[in-house]
């Protein structure tokens, strides 16, 4: 059927997009606001739409790239770190 990676990408991605767009299964393709096709492997490069639902297609590839991101860097390693100031103790 589909290997761990693929299937580790599909349960991760059934939990991600729900929460933003209505999602579905059909057979072993994640449908995506009843327009766009997430086909095995669940990549990018698999997301299609019908030629009358296009519209839908780059909103759901920019939450996918999102989602691939944070895959990528799940800490947020790259974020700056924000001080934190330190107000000066008054009394004594």
């Amino acid at each position: 059927m589909f290997g761990i990676c693929g299937l580790h990408t599909m349960i991760t991605l059934t939990f991600f997009l729900p929460n933003r767009l209505p999602t579905r299964w059909h057979d072993t393709s994640i449908i995506v606001n009843d327009a766009v096709i997430i086909s095995k492997p669940y990549t990018l490069e698999d997301c299609r739409a019908p030629v009358d639902n296009q519209k839908s297609l780059p909103h759901v590839r920019k939450i996918l790239e999102n989602f691939f991101a944070r895959k990528k860097n799940p800490q947020g390693a790259n974020r700056p770190v924000v001080a934190t100031p330190i107000a000066p103790r008054k009394g004594g």
